[in-house]
C-alpha cells in the first residue's frame, strides 16, 4: 500500500481518549511523522525516530519497542518541520520546510531529502536529491504514477510533478496546471481519477478554505481545477479508504465522508462518519494512516490559550469506529 502523508505542526498537549501512546519525550513543537514498513517514524527539527508500531498495544505510558533515532548532523541548515513527505514501500522523501539561509532562521526551503527505513526501524541512506524550482513551506505531496507531485506552500499555487529514479533520486520538476489560489496546509489525494485539494490561502489564517478537483490519468493532466463540494467551515486532511474520501476537519472536530458522483469529478454531499479525538478549534493536529486505522496527534488550540507542555499524546482510531 501507497501512503502519501504530510504533517505540519504546532502541538500542544492535547487530552485523547484512552486509546493513547507516550511518543519519544521530545519538545515537540514542530512534529511530523508517518507509517512505513512495519514502523511508525517522526521527524522533529533536528532528529528522526523510529519504532515497531503496534496499535493492539496502545496504552497510556507505553514504551515503544525497538526504539531507533538519526540525529540531522549532515544538513544542519535544514530542520525537519512545516514540510510534506510521501513514501513508497521503505522509502521516504521530505520536502520543503524550513530552514537557516545567511544566518536567517525560518526561512522557506527548496531542500528535498529522501532516506529509507529498514525493518529494524533504523534511519539510512539519508541524502538530498534534486530540490524543488522554489522555496516554500507547509506545501503537499503525494505520489502518483510513479511522479512526487507538490502542489502550493506559502505563497505558492504551483503543482509540480517529478519523476522517481532509482536510489530515490528525482527527475526534473514539471509544471501543471497551477491551483485557482495560493494554497498552504489542508490536503491533496489522489481519488478515482482526481486531485483533491484543499487549504487555506495564507497559512497563518488558519481559516475554512474551499475545495477543488483536477482530472488527471497516465496519458494526461487536466487543464483547470473545477470546485466541489466540501464541509462549511472546514481545514483538514483528506483521506482515501474503503473507496471513500474522508476529511479530517479541526476546526470542528468533525470527521466527515463522502464518495464520488457519476460525473467523475464532483463530490456528493459529504456526511459525518466520526469525531476527532482532539478538542474543536484545533489547529495543525496530524493525522497518519496506519493498516489498521488513523493515528491522531499534536495541534494547538485556536485561542492559542494555556501554558505549553510538548507533544506527549497521541490517539489511535480504528478503521471500525467510523460510518
Amino acid at each position: 500500500m501507497k501512503l502519501s502523508l504530510v504533517v505540519v505542526l504546532c502541538t500542544f498537549q492535547i487530552i485523547f481518549s484512552a486509546s493513547a501512546i507516550d511518543i519519544h519525550n521530545w519538545g515537540g513543537y514542530h512534529i511530523m511523522g508517518f507509517y512505513i514498513d512495519d514502523s511508525f517514524v517522526v521527524m522533529n527539527v533536528k532528529e528522526i525516530a523510529s519504532w515497531k508500531y503496534q496499535s493492539d498495544n496502545l496504552t497510556q505510558g507505553i514504551k515503544p519497542q525497538n526504539f531507533k533515532t538519526w540525529k540531522n548532523e549532515e544538513f544542519p541548515e535544514y530542520e525537519f518541520k512545516w514540510s510534506a513527505s510521501v513514501i513508497q514501500d521503505n522509502r521516504f522523501w521530505v520536502l520543503s520546510g524550513e530552514g537557516t539561509i545567511d544566518n536567517k532562521k525560518w526561512q522557506p526551503m527548496d531542500t528535498v531529502i529522501t532516506g529509507t527505513v529498514d525493518k529494524d526501524g533504523t534511519i539510512a541512506n539519508v541524502k538530498k536529491v534534486r530540490p524543488l524550482p522554489f522555496k516554500t513551506k507547509v506545501g503537499r505531496a503525494l505520489i502518483y504514477d510513479n511522479k512526487i507531485w507538490f502542489l502550493g506552500g506559502q505563497g505558492h499555487d504551483e503543482l509540480i510533478a517529478a519523476d522517481i529514479l532509482a536510489d530515490g533520486e528525482l527527475g526534473e520538476w514539471k509544471k501543471y496546471k497551477s491551483y485557482p489560489t495560493n494554497v498552504a496546509a489542508g490536503g491533496f489525494v489522489y481519488y478515482k481519477g482526481c486531485f483533491y485539494a484543499n487549504g487555506a490561502p495564507n497559512f497563518n489564517m488558519r481559516r475554512s478554505s474551499k475545495m477543488y478537483a483536477l482530472k488527471i490519468n497516465k496519458k494526461e493532466v487536466g487543464k483547470k481545477w473545477k470546485r466541489v463540494d466540501s464541509p462549511k467551515d472546514a481545514l483538514g486532511y483528506l483521506f482515501v479508504h474503503n473507496d471513500a474520501l474522508y476529511y479530517f476537519d479541526g476546526l470542528s472536530g468533525n470527521i466527515y465522508k463522502t464518495t464520488q458522483e457519476d460525473d467523475g469529478i464532483q463530490l456528493k454531499d459529504w456526511q459525518i462518519a466520526g469525531k476527532m479525538p482532539s478538542p474543536p478549534n484545533t489547529y495543525g493536529v496530524e493525522v497518519a494512516q496506519v493498516p489498521d486505522g488513523w493515528f491522531i496527534y499534536g495541534g494547538v488550540l485556536g485561542n492559542f490559550g494555556g501554558k505549553f507542555s510538548g507533544f506527549f499524546k497521541g490517539a489511535f482510531l480504528p478503521f471500525s469506529d467510523l460510518k
